[in-house]
């Protein structure tokens, strides 16, 4: 059982015994579904938490005016920024395409599209494939959904290694610094290329007309055209 592992949460899902007529709308199926929605969810979740036990580790180590103007402190926090930034702003895409969008859609259907159990059906249906396509979770866009548990995954490592050792004070300067932090600033280095990739790649598509729902997610990923800059210095 290892809390660094993206797959920690994994164990966990929604189990709902749909008895008939029900389960002719709400089918096995459908339940795995939504499982697979859940478990992505839970792992966007799970980095998050990560990020605050960051962000709470590197202010307990600024305990004082010249520790917090450590340069090796200030600048995981710096990494803590950018990797709170991913987190956000793919959050609030989810959230807009899955809780906002698809189901404001879901409503339309049920209100202009269903006069029969058949109708229903297909409208559920419907529904939660858009949902799987929006989030990500189809056949088709697998390797991009890898790179974001990849993403995930380096957070959680970032967030392993911090924890691992305590800070140490330096007496001459007043300093803090971490035993780990040049892995720190490689694992942060990883974080960054694979985003810029993730960006790079999404954009293409957006581009090519493939998914046009992903323009959100490069709006909200992209905000303050932070990779557009990063990715053009590359």
């Amino acid at each position: 059982f290892n809390v660094s592992e993206v797959s920690v949460l994994d164990f966990l899902e929604l189990r709902y015994g749909v008895p008939w007529p029900c389960n002719i709308v709400v089918t096995e199926n459908s339940i795995i579904k939504y499982n697979k929605v859940f478990s992505f969810l839970l792992r966007l979740k799970k980095a998050g938490w990560s990020l605050q036990e960051v962000w709470l580790n590197l202010k307990k180590a600024g305990y004082s005016r010249k520790a917090a103007s450590s340069p090796e402190l200030r600048q995981l926090q710096l990494f803590r920024h950018e990797m709170q930034h991913f987190v956000n702003n793919l959050e609030r895409y989810i959230v807009n395409q899955i809780l906002h969008v698809s189901w404001r859609e879901f409503q339309q259907d049920l209100r202009q599209k269903v006069h029969s159990l058949d109708d229903l059906h297909k409208c559920h249906v419907n529904y939660l494939n858009r949902i799987i396509f929006r989030s990500l979770l189809s056949k088709n866009a697998t390797p991009v959904y890898k790179l974001i548990t990849d993403i995930f995954g380096l957070i959680l490592k970032f967030e392993g290694r911090l924890r691992l050792s305590p800070w140490e004070n330096d007496k001459q300067t007043g300093y803090v610094k971490h035993p780990f932090f040049s892995k720190l600033k490689s694992i942060h280095e990883t974080f960054k290329h694979c985003t810029e990739f993730l960006f790079s790649i999404i954009s293409k598509l957006v581009r090519g007309g493939y998914q046009d729902h992903l323009d959100d997610l490069l709006l909200q990923v992209n905000f303050n055209d932070f990779y557009t800059t990063a990715v053009v210095k590359s």
